[in-house]
């Protein structure tokens, strides 16, 4: 069966096209080509974790994961004011710490500091139970608020799941749920929601997130139009 490393399905399919079943369009960091991608086997690897761990991860964490998206999009598309309970905002930092801790990133630095020569039984799964014993969540000091996109170009989302912009030297994370809705990370503590409808701004939002993806995985970026990640490539391809 084919585990997904990091990004799990539920969240993969916020950003899927229906051409040919589910499928969302790719961009690869090594080759740079765009391609449509089953999610079912995209970013993911034949038993890479236990059977029960997996079960672990669906039941704990991406089931609950899942019916977040489906509320907030639920909102969204009726137009309902959105607000993150306490309980949303510690779910989602916790998230993401164990989303980090599952990915390639993370467990290549945790091969290097490491004295072990050969991989041993469970040295996937345990740095996420260290981590959920822990209690361990991301950006502790940081408020959370909405941040919709109206313009026509749609927001990407990295493999490994958080996407850090810069803005008047300050670094801002963000959690991309799909391309008009993302979570915004603010330290400043504000928690109002604002929208983005200048198709410059998503653009720079998504060359972040390119940035993002290749000081961590290097691997691919997803989004829902062939035409976003044509974009976001052509502004790469200038910006170097």
């Amino acid at each position: 069966m084919a585990d997904h490393i990091q990004i799990p399905q539920a969240w993969m399919r916020n950003f899927q096209h229906r051409d040919n079943g589910e499928c969302v369009y790719s961009l690869w960091l090594n080759s740079g080509n765009i391609t449509s991608e089953k999610i079912k086997s995209l970013g993911a690897e034949k038993n890479y974790y236990t059977k029960d761990f997996e079960h672990h991860l669906d039941v704990q964490w991406e089931t609950r994961l899942g019916l977040f998206f489906e509320k907030t999009k639920k909102h969204y598309r009726n137009d309902e004011k959105m607000e993150l309970s306490e309980d949303d905002i510690l779910f989602l930092k916790r998230f993401l710490a164990i989303s980090v801790s599952r990915s390639k990133t993370y467990q290549a630095l945790d091969c290097w500091h490491s004295n072990r020569k050969i991989p041993y039984l469970g040295y996937r799964e345990i740095p996420i139970l260290s981590v959920e014993a822990s209690n361990g969540i991301l950006f502790e000091n940081y408020s959370c608020r909405f941040l919709f996109n109206t313009s026509n170009i749609g927001f990407v989302l990295p493999s490994y799941s958080i996407c850090y912009t810069y803005h008047d030297k300050i670094i801002f994370p963000l959690m991309i749920i799909n391309d008009k809705i993302a979570i915004l990370f603010d330290k400043c503590g504000k928690t109002n929601s604002y929208s983005i409808s200048d198709e410059l701004l998503t653009r720079d939002v998504n060359r972040w997130a390119f940035i993002t993806e290749c000081y961590t995985n290097h691997d691919f970026i997803i989004a829902s139009k062939e035409n976003d990640l044509i974009t976001l490539r052509s502004d790469i391809i200038r910006l170097y």
